[in-house]
């Protein structure tokens, strides 16, 4: 398939804070809903069960593999094959590629390749994991894990050759209005991110390399920084950084540790008053009763050459009896994650062939 200029595909949001793609697939296309995973090296897709513990009867199955005339199973022993590593069964007598990825008694299957559409747009031979696995969220049939992330198998990755290596996004404040609304996902020419009021981030290549890294600096609250000592010179060797993710998965943001304890102290001290225990009991976070909104300070992550300013509206969050709690943790890994809660109103393009992630401040309720 030739390079094109746009492609792009319909997601939506869901209660929950997740999102999900709307693709077709097969011959004749049948349609597919999945969950976008930033974080995921593989297109997984809910192919009919092999198991009945593993069937919901109010979700069946959206892909039948005998239905479409163009899929074809891949053998195991083949390079496609290789790349899904520890995933990998041993070869049977059929040479089928077969996989387990050990996460539950529903999650093995084969690998295969068919036409995948995305709006208008067929992306023929797409490598994809055809699984067992079933789901749904209210009616709509959740029958697939859509990889976004960096390595060989996944969608990105798949279609690097067509869309020079740029995705971009832009995600609408939570509210109930928002839920019926479409976003679009944009691929290739139209994945630009261009304009006044842009910066950019250098992407880091790090082991897993399905994660989209890249190098938080200081997290500041107002103008009190969260590290003891600040440095920007000292960013000039990306090689051996790249502390935090991008990631459109997850909902809450965490920081280092170190970084968290600071910035909560700050935080605090602006706010004033006396805070509460979380009613969830989940996390240690800081949460108050009544929050005075206009109290919280403008919260800027720093990235290497790259300010992104959070909006207060997003940054606590109420969690019960008029509670609101702070929406971000520290990480137990020292890994941090931009979750998807700061990425609101910002349009975030990913450029895997430049390594670096844009973003640019928008009123996304408005961009199409």
């Amino acid at each position: 398939m030739s390079r094109l200029s746009k492609i792009d595909a319909d997601m939506f949001s869901t209660r929950g804070g997740e999102y999900l793609m709307k693709i077709r697939m097969g011959t004749p296309p049948v349609e597919v809903f999945g969950y976008v995973d930033t974080c995921s090296d593989f297109l997984w897709v809910q192919c009919k069960p092999t198991k009945k513990s593993c069937y919901n009867k109010t979700a069946p199955p959206v892909f039948l593999p005998a239905s479409s005339s163009t899929y074809q199973r891949q053998p195991c022993r083949s390079k496609a094959c290789d790349t899904l590593q520890d995933f990998k069964l041993p070869c049977n007598a059929q040479n089928i590629c077969l996989y387990d990825t050990q996460a539950s008694n529903c999650s093995n299957g084969e690998l295969a390749m068919d036409t995948f559409w995305l709006g208008s747009t067929p992306i023929n031979h797409t490598m994809f994991m055809c699984g067992s696995n079933v789901g749904s969220l209210g009616d709509r049939v959740i029958s697939a894990d859509i990889g976004i992330g960096g390595d060989s198998l996944s969608l990105i990755s798949q279609l690097e050759p067509v869309i020079q290596g740029k995705f971009s996004y832009c995600l609408m404040p939570q509210t109930n209005d928002a839920m019926n609304k479409t976003i679009k996902m944009h691929f290739g020419d139209r994945a630009n991110v261009s304009g006044p009021n842009v910066v950019s981030t250098p992407m880091i290549k790090k082991f897993p390399p399905s994660f989209h890294y890249v190098d938080l600096i200081d997290v500041l609250a107002g103008n009190k920084t969260s590290r003891p000592v600040f440095n920007r010179s000292r960013r000039l060797d990306h090689i051996e950084y790249g502390n935090m993710i991008i990631d459109i998965t997850s909902t809450i943001t965490t920081i280092p540790e170190e970084m968290y304890d600071r910035f909560t102290r700050n935080i605090a001290e602006d706010i004033g008053g006396e805070g509460v225990q979380d009613p969830t009991g989940l996390y240690n976070r800081l949460c108050y009763k009544d929050l005075n909104v206009t109290r919280v300070p403008v919260v800027t992550f720093r990235f290497d050459y790259a300010d992104i300013k959070v909006h207060p509206s997003n940054l606590f969050l109420e969690v019960g009896q008029g509670v609101s709690c702070l929406s971000m943790l520290y990480a137990d890994d020292e890994l941090g994650v931009f979750g998807n809660l700061y990425q609101r109103d910002l349009l975030v393009g990913f450029d895997l062939v430049k390594q670096k992630v844009s973003f640019k401040p928008t009123d996304c309720s408005l961009y199409n």
